[in-house]
């Protein structure tokens, strides 16, 4: 049976990078304890850990750099052990520590660049062949880890052994509903690529007829260009205190080429209202339009109120909104 540790290969070493696969969901120590209580609720989460994690970031941030010893490192970076053995997986975190950026580039860097590479070695006191080497070898562990469907998550940090509780619910339940987090959003579905097709303004006002919206005026102003890809997707914005029931229903939602993603961190500014965007493969295929809108009729459904929707273009770099619905409950 092979096994792979990151364990081994970090040995002895102050800094070493620790990317998570995308398997384990866009689970982190962080991202988990910056979610919205919304979408902590959703998945089951107790809000208190969350708020405890919440402090231990916030006592971290004005410290020195573990790593390199720089001054006022201002983040925070997770420390994390992979094993994979026999088609399972184990993560297991190990610390959190203050951590400058450049620092913190190399504990999550996905890829060896040659600035990761320089700072791996400089504050190891490493070679750089021996800093290559080991961050291949890092590599190399990861692509295995990125087929586990099964993870373990512990904490073995001192102090912070309760985090387990939250990290290993989220994962299960993210994990149950084939859903994840991905930076602020929490996903569920396929993020289909850019349509195939140039942008025809005309075609995408007629779609938009055919499914009962009502295009926007812009969009007889020739504002759309012509001749270049596109992505489209509908937007909707649902109350804060629906939001909840919103996160459940793309949790229960089973897409067949769509992706929903609905804003599940904490923001700077209190919001009163959560984005919600469907992304579409094509503009021109009213089944994945039809499929988009079902889950916002299934979302107002669970809030109880009508949602206001958007169709939009995102073309040359500049959205616009072809045409609005009311989705009722």
């Amino acid at each position: 049976m092979n096994h792979y540790s990151t364990r081994r290969i970090c040995t002895g070493l102050r800094l070493c990078p620790t990317p998570l696969p995308r398997s384990l969901r866009g689970i982190s120590f962080q991202r988990i304890a910056l979610l919205e209580w919304y979408a902590a609720e959703a998945l089951g989460l107790d809000l208190s850990i969350l708020e405890w994690m919440r402090e231990v970031i916030g006592t971290l941030t004005t410290r020195n750099c573990w790593f390199c010893g720089a001054s006022t490192a201002g983040l925070v970076g997770e420390v994390w052990s992979l094993e994979v053995a026999g088609g399972r997986g184990k993560a297991v975190l190990e610390a959190i520590r203050p951590t400058c950026r450049r620092c913190l580039l190399v504990l999550e860097a996905p890829t060896p660049s040659r600035a990761i590479v320089e700072r791996l070695a400089m504050v190891n006191g490493l070679s750089r062949r021996e800093a290559e080497a080991i961050t291949n070898s890092i590599l190399a562990l990861l692509r295995t880890a990125e087929s586990i469907h099964e993870w373990e998550i512990t904490v073995e940090a001192q102090g912070l052994e309760k985090a387990a509780i939250v990290l290993e619910k989220a994962y299960k339940t993210l994990n149950k509903n084939n859903a994840r987090l991905r930076g602020e959003w929490l996903v569920k579905g396929i993020q289909p690529p850019r349509c195939p097709l140039p942008l025809d303004p005309g075609l995408l006002i007629e779609v938009a007829r055919m499914i009962g919206a009502e295009p926007s005026p812009q969009a007889y102003m020739g504002l759309l260009p012509s001749n270049v890809f596109a992505r489209t997707l509908w937007v909707a914005r649902i109350p804060v205190t629906k939001a909840k029931k919103a996160v459940e229903a793309i949790l229960s939602w089973d897409p067949s080429y769509t992706e929903a993603a609905i804003l599940a961190a904490k923001q700077q500014q209190p919001i009163l209202e959560i984005p919600l965007e469907i992304h579409l493969p094509c503009y021109d295929q009213l089944q994945y339009h039809q499929e988009a809108l079902e889950l916002l009729s299934k979302t107002a459904h669970h809030a109880g109120s009508p949602l206001r929707a958007e169709l939009v273009i995102e073309a040359a770099g500049t959205a616009y909104s072809i045409a609005s619905k009311t989705i009722h409950a």
